[in-house]
């Protein structure tokens, strides 16, 4: 008769633990890899932005007829 030992396979979180350290390292190398392949945050932040032109700024000089015409 075969007898099946209770402890067949070992215990999975030794399996869950190996798993877990291996992605780990493996999400800390993809981290450490974007950070030495992407561009200094000093160059990006040198770079001038280019913006739309804006319109001429108009004065009011009339506030309370103005308040007056948007009730």
């Amino acid at each position: 008769m075969f007898h099946v030992p209770k402890t067949a396979g070992g215990h999975p979180r030794v399996v869950m633990s190996t798993l877990a350290v291996i992605g780990a390292l493996v999400v800390g190398a993809a981290g450490w890899a974007a950070v030495k392949t992407s561009e200094p945050v000093a160059k990006f932040a040198a770079r001038p932005m280019a913006s739309a032109p804006r319109p001429p700024i108009v004065l009011v000089d009339s506030l309370p007829n103005l308040s007056a015409s948007l009730d």
